[in-house]
């Protein structure tokens, strides 16, 4: 099954924002609440939802990018097939990061 390497960066994204607000939150409950039964009522109680600083996100990509021109020997063209984009909007990724060929 072929997965888009978007995609597979989209839920790598999640998974990272997902640990990111279990540490945020891991603080929230003392032992005394956490066992008893008052955890499940709280139904009603809204919460903010912040995701992860921009910089951060941008330093995931960037390395994910670099790894996938690596993989495939900065063929641009093949590599922006596999993430389902433009080789014009992949090359604009390489110059908004900076990134160079190495050797």
């Amino acid at each position: 099954m072929y997965i888009p390497m978007y995609i597979i960066i989209l839920i790598f994204l999640f998974i990272m924002w997902r640990i990111d607000q279990a540490d945020a939150n891991l603080g929230r409950y003392s032992e005394k609440e956490v066992s008893s039964d008052a955890w499940m009522y709280e139904s009603t109680t809204q919460y903010t939802v912040t995701p992860p600083p921009r910089e951060h996100l941008s330093c995931v990509e960037k390395q994910m990018i670099l790894e996938g021109l690596e993989r495939y020997k900065w063929n641009t063209r093949l590599f922006a097939k596999e993430l389902g984009i433009s080789r014009a909007g992949l090359l604009t990724k390489i110059a908004k990061y900076e990134l160079e060929k190495k050797g």
